[in-house]
């Protein structure tokens, strides 16, 4: 039986992500799909004949393992070195232990900067103008920012409908049923979601959760994904498009939106892929 535990000591996200990154199935992470959306703005700079110069904010793997040309360089930043370490395929070579605000980068600018879902970690509009200035000193002119982004959408969702969906059936895994638990309980709060209240709001509406999941034919391994949410105080920030639009498109940093796009998918509403030019 699964239960509460409050108390305990609370969970360091980033130690508990390093552990299970590869546990996570899309939405939380990129499907095929999302790649090919991500590689739409860039295809002139993945010409075999191009040496694109390019900067992963954050480890994600699949960014990685696009078939970049040859020459091309590449460098994961991370404020996590454990991320870095545990899931990054470029080795500590390819990777910098920095925060993204704050960005130096000594082997020079970068042509093309990717982000997947990271934006959710940046609390305020003051961090994500921060975070605009940062990229603005790094990318040369013409160069991109290609980011998905987790936003709300448009149809209020609350919880009650996800739990009823839930035990429906319809939500397929433990990675869908985060998501849509962020983005109803973010209709709620102005302050962000909290993980662990994620979890707690979870087994107050369902609590036999694991018996649920069980019956659903879920594996101990999505049940472990959502347990992992207790003591985890992370919290999660949904800024929509506008307000990442009006923080990077302000003329002090030098960016405009190129386009938005959308994958055909469960949930695309909720995860644009929005990409911003260098002017």
């Amino acid at each position: 039986m699964i239960t509460k535990n409050s108390e305990s000591k609370p969970v360091n996200y980033w130690d508990n992500m390093a552990e299970r990154y590869f546990s996570l199935l899309p939405p939380l992470v990129p499907s095929p799909m999302d790649i090919e959306l991500f590689k739409n703005p860039i295809r002139g700079l993945l010409k075999e004949d191009a040496n694109p110069r390019v900067v992963v904010l954050g480890s994600t793997p699949a960014f990685y393992d696009i078939f970049w040309p040859e020459k091309s360089e590449i460098m994961a930043v991370d404020r996590s070195a454990d991320m870095l370490k545990a899931i990054w395929p470029g080795g500590l070579k390819q990777a910098l232990h920095a925060d993204w605000t704050d960005l130096t980068l000594e082997s020079g600018p970068r042509d093309i900067a990717l982000c997947d879902g990271g934006l959710s970690f940046v609390d305020s509009q003051s961090q994500l103008r921060t975070l605009a200035n940062s990229l603005s000193n790094v990318l040369t002119q013409g160069g991109v920012f290609v980011v998905r982004l987790y936003v709300r959408g448009e149809v209020k969702v609350s919880v009650d409908e996800v739990v009823v969906n839930f035990l429906a059936g319809k939500i397929a895994n433990s990675s869908e049923l985060k998501l849509c638990l962020w983005i109803a309980m973010d209709w709620k709060s102005k302050d962000g979601v909290n993980l662990h209240n994620v979890w707690e709001t979870l087994l107050n509406k369902v609590p036999k959760f694991s018996a649920v999941c069980n019956s659903l034919g879920w594996t101990q391994k999505e049940i472990a994904m959502m347990e992992a949410y207790n003591n985890m105080h992370e919290v999660y920030y949904f800024p929509d498009i506008d307000t990442v639009t009006a923080a990077f498109c302000d003329n002090s940093y030098g960016f405009e939106k190129l386009s938005v796009q959308y994958a055909n998918c469960n949930y695309s509403e909720n995860l644009p892929i929005v990409t911003f030019r260098r002017t």
